[in-house]
C-alpha cells in the first residue's frame, strides 16, 4: 500500500500536471487574450521610464494652429495645396533631414485654388521630392471591395532587396490605395499605413512586410529607416529570428509581427519633438527672404521628419495603450515612435506560456506538497507570495530586459492548481479533520479544534509550557441573588450573563476554557500565542468592569451583576488533559493558581478586579493600576504585589488621578508605618469617594496598628484584613 507521503508527492504532481494542460489549452481564448493584453498595457504604463525627448525623429504636425494660421493667414483651406508640401520638403532638404516621411494619403489630383493652379502644384510637389531624394509617401493597403484608381509605379522598389520568407508578409489586402503615379516615380519609397489592432482594439504590434501585386511593401517605418540609413537590403535571420536592416537588427515575434515599445504618452512635449505645421512654412519663406528662420536648421540635421496630421478635426488619433479622452495618441506619432525602436534596438519581448511551463511545473509541484501541510497562516502568506511573484518578476525583467511574462496563464495555473489542492485535500485530509472536529467541537473553543485540525499530532495527552495571562471571575453575591429565583430562573439568568461574558473574552482574543459555577476560566496567548496576550486581557477586565454597570432584566425585573476578576501573567502548561475517553484543553500551573486566588482575594479588599504583579508590568505602559497590597499565597515564596486596574491611560479622569495621588501617598506612609498620617489621608479619601472600600480597608488598619503596635511586624503590615 502506498504510503502517505509517496501519495502527498503524487498527489502535487498530478495536480501541477492538470493544471497546466488546462490552462495551455484555454490560455488563448479571446477573453483570456484580453486580460493579458490589457495587463501588459498597465505594465506598459505604468513602468515607462520618462526619458528625454527621443531625438532620432522629428514630426511636423498638421495642427490646429496650422490650419487657422493658413487659413487666416494665406487663405488657404485644408487639404493644403501640394505646393505647401513643395515648400516643406525644400526647407527640410536644406536642413538636411535624413528622410522626410508623409503620413498623408495623396491619390488624388489637387484642386485648382485662387492664385494656385492644380497642376503646378502638383508638378513643383513632384520636382522638390525627386530634388530631395529621400521621402517616403504613404500607401494604405484596401480589401477587395476597394477599387484602384492609379496604378502602381514599382521602379524604386527594384533597387531594395528583401531576402525575407513568406509567412512574413501580409497576403490579406489585394488592393490599395496609392499616392498618384507622378508622386509614385519621385518619391524615394513608398510606406504602408495600415493600422494592425489586437482583438480589444488596441495597437500594440506591426507587421512589417505587405504583398502587393508582385512587389514586396515596406511598413512606413521601415521605409524612413531605410532612406535615412540609405539600406538598400533586408534580410531574415531564422536563427534569431530577427531582420536585418543594414547594421540594424529588428526582433520579430513568433508570427513575424514587431513589437512597440511605447515611451510614453503621445503629443506635444511628451516623447518627440512637434513642430507646427504652419511654423515650418514660415521658417521656409523667412528662409528664401534670407531672414533667420524660426525653426532652425540644427533641429532638423540628420533627422527623420514625419509629416501628419494631429488636429481634432482631421480624425488621425489612434488607439494605443496610452490613449486616453486626456491624451489622444496622434497616428503619425505611432511611425516615429516605431522608427526610434528600430534606430534605439527597442522593443518589448514576450515569453511564451510554453517556455515557462517547465518552471512553474516544479514550482506548482512543491507548492502542491507543501500546502496541506502548513497551518492557515503560512498556506496564506505561501499562496499570496506565489501568485504575487510572477507580478514582481514582470517588473523586473520589464524594467531590466523590455520582456514581458505570460503573467495571465500563470497566475490562472496557480489558482487552478490552488482549486484542485483545495478539492483533494477536502476529499481526503478533511474527513479525518471533519471527524476531529466533530468530537472535540462539543466541548473545546472554536479557535482551538481549528488549530488543530491543522496539525493533527497535536492530539495527544501531552502538553507544552508557554507565557500567557489567565483571567478567573465570579458573580459577586450570587448566591444572595439566587435564593429568590427559581431553578429555571437562575439558568436563563446565567446563560444570559455568559453570553455577554463569551463575546468580551472572544473580542479581545482570549479562549474561553472553562466554566465554573457562576464564574468562567479565561486564557489569553494560548493556543495560539500573542505578545500583547495580557493587554488583552486588561481590556477584558474593564468590560467586564462595564457589563458589572448595566442590569440583567428577567421577567420584567433587573438584577444587578458584578463581576470580579483575578488575573496574573505568566509560565503554565496547556495542553489536552485528561483521560483517552475524555480530554480537556485545559492550563495547570502556579501562575492559574494564583489567579484564581486573586478573584476571591477581592472580597477582602472590596474591589472589583485584581493582578498579579506580573501582569502589571506588561499593561503598565496602557492601563492605570493602582497598587493594593502584598499578599501570601499558599505554596509561593514571599509576598506578591497586586494591583486594580482603573482605566485605560487615555481614559484617565482628574478625579480618578487625584485618587490615586492620595493613595499613594497614604500608602507610602503606610509602608513606613507612619500608620497616624496614614489613616488621616485614608480617611479623607473616604469622605471624598464614598465609594471607595480600599481606602476604608486601610483607615481600620491604621486604626488596629495604632491600638496595637505589639502587632506590627511583615507579616501584619502585608495582607493584614480587618474582618
Amino acid at each position: 500500500m502506498i504510503s502517505e507521503k509517496y501519495r502527498s508527492i503524487v498527489n502535487a504532481i498530478l495536480i501541477a500536471l492538470v493544471s497546466l494542460f488546462l490552462i495551455s489549452i484555454v490560455h488563448n481564448a479571446p477573453v483570456f487574450r484580453s486580460w493579458e493584453l490589457r495587463v501588459d498595457d498597465i505594465f506598459s504604463r505604468s513602468l515607462v521610464e520618462k526619458n528625454e525627448l527621443q531625438d532620432e525623429a522629428v514630426i511636423v504636425t498638421i495642427d490646429q494652429n496650422s490650419l487657422n494660421v493658413l487659413k487666416n493667414r494665406y487663405k488657404i483651406l485644408w487639404p493644403f495645396p501640394r505646393l505647401m508640401y513643395s515648400y516643406i520638403i525644400d526647407y527640410l532638404n536644406y536642413c538636411k533631414a535624413s528622410s522626410i516621411v508623409f503620413d498623408i494619403l495623396l491619390p488624388q489630383s489637387d484642386i485648382t485654388r485662387t492664385n494656385i493652379n492644380a497642376e503646378y502644384s502638383d508638378s513643383l510637389f513632384s520636382h522638390s521630392m525627386r530634388e530631395a531624394d529621400n521621402v517616403v509617401l504613404a500607401m494604405q493597403m484596401e480589401d477587395s471591395s476597394h477599387t484602384t484608381d492609379n496604378q502602381f509605379h514599382p521602379a524604386r522598389l527594384k533597387n531594395v532587396d528583401f531576402d525575407i520568407p513568406t509567412q512574413l508578409i501580409s497576403h490579406n489586402n489585394p488592393s490599395a490605395t496609392l499616392p498618384l503615379p507622378s508622386f509614385q516615380k519621385a518619391a524615394r519609397l513608398p510606406g504602408v499605413v495600415n493600422f494592425h489592432t489586437d482583438i480589444d482594439g488596441i495597437c500594440r504590434r506591426i507587421p512589417l512586410f505587405y504583398k502587393y501585386g508582385n512587389s514586396t511593401l515596406p511598413f512606413l517605418a521601415l521605409s524612413a529607416l531605410m532612406v535615412s540609413e540609405n539600406i538598400d537590403s533586408i534580410s531574415y535571420d531564422s536563427l534569431d529570428n530577427c531582420l536585418k536592416a543594414g547594421s540594424y537588427q529588428i526582433p520579430l515575434t513568433q508570427n513575424g509581427f514587431f513589437n512597440i515599445k511605447w515611451y510614453g504618452p503621445g503629443g506635444p512635449d511628451q516623447q518627440f519633438q512637434y513642430i507646427s505645421f504652419a511654423n515650418l512654412v514660415q521658417s521656409y519663406r523667412q528662409w528664401q527672404a534670407g531672414q533667420k528662420p524660426m525653426i532652425e536648421k540644427s533641429i532638423l540635421e540628420n533627422k527623420a521628419v514625419f509629416i501628419g496630421a494631429t488636429a481634432a478635426g482631421l480624425w488621425d488619433m489612434k488607439p494605443t495603450p496610452f490613449s486616453s479622452q486626456e491624451n489622444p495618441f496622434p497616428g503619425v506619432e505611432i511611425y516615429a515612435t516605431v522608427f526610434s525602436n528600430f534606430v534605439r534596438g527597442d522593443t518589448i519581448n514576450q515569453i511564451g506560456f510554453s517556455q515557462v511551463a517547465l518552471y512553474l511545473f516544479f514550482i506548482l509541484a512543491g507548492f502542491n506538497y507543501l500546502w496541506p501541510k502548513w497551518n492557515i497562516y503560512y498556506s496564506g502568506i505561501m499562496t499570496v507570495t506565489l501568485l504575487g511573484l510572477p507580478i514582481i518578476l514582470n517588473i523586473i525583467s520589464f524594467q531590466n530586459f523590455s520582456t514581458l511574462l505570460p503573467l495571465i496563464p500563470i497566475e490562472l495555473s496557480i489558482l487552478l492548481s490552488l482549486i484542485l489542492i483545495v478539492v483533494v485535500n477536502y476529499l481526503t485530509v478533511n474527513k479525518r479533520k471533519k471527524i476531529i472536529k466533530n468530537v472535540f467541537s462539543r466541548y473545546m473553543h472554536p479557535e482551538i479544534v481549528e488549530k488543530l485540525t491543522r496539525d493533527i499530532s497535536q492530539i495527544k495527552m501531552g502538553g507544552k509550557e508557554i507565557e500567557a495571562t489567565v483571567l478567573f471571575t465570579d458573580l459577586q453575591s450570587f448566591t444572595n441573588i439566587s435564593e429568590d429565583l427559581h431553578p429555571a430562573q437562575i439558568v436563563e439568568l446565567l446563560n444570559s450573563y455568559f453570553e455577554r461574558a463569551e463575546k468580551i473574552i472572544f473580542n479581545n482574543s482570549g479562549m474561553l476554557d472553562k466554566y465554573t459555577g457562576d464564574g468562567l476560566m479565561a486564557i489569553y496567548g494560548a493556543p495560539i500565542y500573542s505578545s500583547d496576550h495580557a493587554i488583552k486581557a486588561g481590556k477584558s477586565i474593564l468590560e467586564f468592569e462595564e457589563l458589572g454597570a448595566l442590569d440583567i432584566k428577567l421577567n420584567g425585573r433587573s438584577i444587578p451583576l458584578i463581576t470580579r476578576v483575578g488575573g496574573a501573567s505568566g509560565k503554565f502548561v496547556v495542553g489536552n488533559i485528561g483521560s483517552p475517553n475524555r480530554m480537556d484543553y485545559t492550563a495547570v500551573g502556579d501562575t492559574v493558581n494564583l489567579a484564581a486566588r486573586l478573584e476571591s482575594v477581592n472580597k477582602q479588599y472590596g474591589t472589583n478586579n485584581l493582578i498579579s504583579n506580573a501582569t502589571y508590568e506588561l499593561i503598565k505602559d496602557h492601563f492605570v493600576c493602582r497598587e493594593v497590597d502584598h499578599i501570601r499565597v499558599k505554596g509561593r515564596q514571599g509576598a506578591v504585589k497586586i494591583y486594580n486596574v482603573i482605566c485605560r491611560v487615555e481614559n484617565f479622569s482628574a478625579d480618578q488621578e487625584e485618587l490615586l495621588e492620595m493613595h499613594n501617598e497614604a500608602l507610602l506612609l503606610y509602608k513606613g508605618c507612619n500608620f497616624k498620617k496614614a489613616g488621616d489621608i485614608f480617611a479623607e479619601i473616604q469622605k471624598k469617594y464614598t465609594s471607595d472600600n480600599l481606602s476604608a480597608i486601610y483607615q481600620k488598619r491604621c486604626e488596629k496598628l495604632l491600638e496595637d503596635p505589639d502587632i506590627i511586624d511583615e507579616d501584619n503590615i502585608f495582607n493584614m484584613t480587618i474582618k
